[in-house]
């Protein structure tokens, strides 16, 4: 298979078939299809299932090449968001995260009411005419099995849909680069694939933690804004190489020099994807071909 040829099954697969990231049922179809996929290409993947706190729910993280060891690191998450209000705030966890916990408390309080009402209208009355041992009893019981269920996955967050811009698109970019590099220093650079980007960033703390090589991070490269390269230093962005393409931009509040972020944003006082942008089922395949160009001169 052609590499333009795995693109566009990899643009089916990973931004329509398996868009959604977000249950560990939905993680655990993903990488087993990336494994795959990788491994097509090289044999170097290790899987990392870790806890970064005793009582901490496990992640796992998926590395190519030794990141341990690789001077660079080129990276992205593969999770994707529960349901949340409005767009998506680069380098702003607070703003993306009371989004989303305002949908799962709305979700939630009317479920609750929801429950009050059938408690009120349907089941006392079912109670008090028939008894705990009529089919009809039998078959509320089970309704409420099933709306506590429920409650419990929107107290939790539901799965968001169209996930192609963020973070497919950057996945994609990843893996085109990849393929098309497969014998490019692979010693001195590695790849990862981290969990957790979409909501407090566990994947790339533990990337953080075994690896002392720099980290370039792609997120949302597919939407049809223009590409910035964001450091928290101007003797970081130095480093790499200049392009009309992507602009560079130091970013005080990144206060951290062991990671630089590859995005595509709007920008006005802060970095932006309108709800409607994050939600496109277009991926702007010019961003993924300049990066991958961009990338074999940073390398290089």
């Amino acid at each position: 298979m052609t590499t333009e040829n795995k693109l566009q099954d990899w643009y089916l697969r990973y931004g329509f078939i398996l868009d959604r990231r977000f249950t560990d049922k939905q993680k655990e179809k993903f990488i087993r299809s990336l494994i795959t996929d990788v491994t097509s290409i090289r044999s170097d993947l290790k899987t990392d299932q870790f806890r970064l706190s005793e009582k901490g729910e496990e992640n796992t993280n998926i590395y190519v090449g030794n990141v341990e060891k690789a001077d660079q690191i080129i990276c992205t998450y593969f999770d994707t968001p529960s349901l949340h209000l409005g767009g998506y705030h680069f380098f702003d966890k607070s703003i993306n995260k009371r989004n989303t916990l305002t949908v799962n408390f709305i979700l939630s309080v009317v479920w609750l009411i929801l429950g009050i009402l059938l408690t009120m209208y349907v089941a006392i009355p079912i109670f008090n005419t028939y008894g705990l041992t009529d089919i009809r009893t039998f078959l509320l019981i089970v309704v409420f099995i099933l709306y506590f269920i429920l409650l419990n996955k929107f107290s939790r967050g539901i799965a968001k849909r169209k996930n192609l811009v963020r973070n497919s698109s950057s996945i994609l970019s990843i893996l085109d680069f990849m393929e098309s590099n497969q014998n490019r220093k692979k010693n001195k650079i590695a790849y990862a694939f981290l969990d957790s980007g979409a909501t407090n960033d566990k994947g790339l703390d533990r990337l953080k933690e075994i690896s002392k090589g720099k980290i370039l991070f792609l997120d949302s490269i597919g939407s049809e804004n223009e590409l910035y390269l964001v450091a928290s230093t101007e003797k970081i962005l130095n480093k790499f190489p200049n392009s009309n393409r992507i602009q560079k931009i130091q970013l005080d509040e990144l206060e951290e020099e062991q990671v630089s972020y590859l995005i595509s944003a709007q920008r006005a006082e802060k970095f932006y994807l309108e709800k409607k942008e994050i939600r496109s089922n277009n991926m702007n395949t010019k961003n993924i071909a300049v990066i991958s160009a961009y990338l074999k001169e940073s390398v290089a």
